[in-house]
């Protein structure tokens, strides 16, 4: 470690994360880990500032902290502060590295709940796939409820990892129901077993061996966000696997993707409130706050949030914000049509306008935008 990282780590020893006050121009150091709800998210509109809060925040965490921080790239931003921080990048279009679906936890203390829970997973990778005349039911909840434990039956007997399902399995199944409505789900996941995917139905052959771990989704085109969703699925029996021996940050870009479907939005909502409980802490990103104040599922995850990161925002945005968080007009002034970094904090039930600006000729401001 150089003496520039020594001081820095020093300097932020007390708190991960710090921006400086609008008024006083002083440090504020902020560490969510004291919060009752340290999830967050971070509201910013293109150019705002938004990415370089959030890599600020990992470099901060790295170098203050022992936790672990995942981080899932759609746009192959994050690399050099990986790089800069000696951290793994996993490339999912490699055609190399694969992420099962189908993974479980055999020894998790509530086998019926992890089944329920990869339920949900599933039935939203369904709704990815169907089109828009096509709407799940619950009847296709119900079949799903009683095909998955099957599938996974003879695994949980006997927990090898050679006998993990992989999402053929399943559709194998589905087709075999005598439900007409089993024949809707084997439709969708049918691109894993004979489709454009099914060069995917494998199972995971990913070895993660460093706490700085980038998932690169930047390749998977219209696929993006359904690796997203896959991924927290995994993050979180990450951390159920560890239960709770450290804290993991995880950051996910463009959240908003996720929120578009029923099912994708009431499972990543369910994740969502369930990560705290397992020593995680999810940061959100995302363009407009209409994308979550505007959805019921995504309100409920700011219900659960006690970290609010608001950065530029158009009017329509910073009325909604102002009507549930009541921001005085003063304070929405300090997100209207300014300059990068400049912003609001909600923590707790404390607003604070900020500015995070760093020094274009410092090292860390290099490494950030990847100089």
């Amino acid at each position: 470690m150089t003496n520039k990282e020594t001081e820095f780590k020093l300097q932020t020893e007390a708190a991960p994360y710090f921006v400086a006050n609008t008024f006083s121009n002083y440090p504020l150091m902020i560490n969510r880990k004291e919060l009752p709800l340290p999830n967050g998210l971070i509201f910013g509109a293109p150019g705002s500032g938004k990415s370089f809060a959030v890599k600020r925040e990992i470099i901060n965490t790295f170098l203050s902290t022992e936790d672990d921080i995942i981080i899932c790239d759609p746009y192959a931003e994050c690399f050099p502060v990986i790089n800069y921080l000696g951290g793994q990048v996993v490339r999912l279009s490699s055609l190399e590295e694969f992420i099962n679906p189908m993974d479980i936890i055999s020894d998790y203390d509530d086998v019926e709940d992890s089944l329920t829970l990869k339920s949900d997973l599933i039935l939203a990778i369904c709704e990815f796939f169907l089109d828009s005349e096509s709407e799940l039911m619950p009847i296709h909840r119900t079949i799903m409820d009683t095909c998955v434990p099957v599938v996974y039956r003879e695994y949980l007997a006997d927990p090898h990892p050679d006998k993990m399902p992989i999402m053929e399995d399943l559709y194998n199944l589905l087709r075999k129901q005598v439900a007409p409505e089993a024949a809707l789900l084997a439709s969708a996941l049918q691109v894993f077993a004979t489709g454009a995917l099914s060069f995917l139905n494998q199972r995971t052959n990913i070895e993660i061996a460093n706490r700085v771990v980038c998932y690169d989704v930047s390749m998977l085109g219209k696929y993006t966000q359904l690796w997203m969703l896959i991924l927290q699925d995994r993050v979180w029996r990450q951390l159920k696997t560890q239960r709770a021996t450290k804290h993991t940050w995880f950051y996910c870009d463009e959240y908003h993707l996720l929120l578009d479907g029923k099912q994708s939005a009431a499972f990543c909502s369910k994740i969502w409130k369930r990560f705290r409980t397992v020593g995680g802490i999810m940061t959100a990103v995302v363009q407009s706050a209409k994308d979550i104040l505007s959805n019921e599922e995504a309100t409920q995850m700011l219900e659960c949030s006690n970290f609010i990161l608001i950065l530029n925002q158009s009017e329509a945005d910073r009325q909604m914000l102002a009507d549930r968080f009541h921001i005085s007009p003063y304070q929405l002034s300090c997100i209207a049509n300014t300059r990068a970094g400049e912003g609001l904090l909600i923590y707790g039930d404390t607003i604070i306008p900020f500015n995070d600006y760093l020094t274009k000729d410092t090292e860390m401001y290099q490494i950030i935008n990847g100089g």
